[in-house]
């Protein structure tokens, strides 16, 4: 069996697009995602919104859920009995198991919650 001799640098950044990544050409866009210039903005926007939000909006439904928070951010779980005198226990139902749902992971198969 003969050798096959080893790339050069030059043909291995040849061979996956060009010094820079994947280079225009040959039918494949420069602009992979398709988007304008305005839309990364208000993607880039809407990202920084949602690392804004995302804390707020979780400790907002670990209240729904029935946990409230001590005077140094710690959670305390209220009773069942006294968190339902609050809150609907249908919405403490989707709360919980939104809370879980960021927490640990979405289960693998399951299908998004529909009313």
């Amino acid at each position: 069996m003969d050798a096959v001799p080893a790339a050069t640098p030059e043909q291995v950044r040849q061979s996956r697009g060009g010094a820079r990544g994947v280079e225009p050409g040959s039918g494949r866009s420069g602009n992979l995602a398709g988007l304008s210039a305005d839309q990364h903005a208000l993607v880039r926007e809407l990202r920084a919104m949602k690392a804004k939000l995302h804390p707020l909006m979780l400790r907002r439904a670990a209240e729904l859920a029935g946990v409230r928070f001590d005077e140094h951010g710690e959670p305390i779980l209220v009773p069942l009995e006294e968190a339902v005198k609050d809150v609907d226990p249908r919405v403490m139902a989707v709360a919980t198991q939104e809370v879980l749902n960021r927490i640990e992971g979405r289960p693998a198969g399951a299908r998004p919650w529909r009313g």
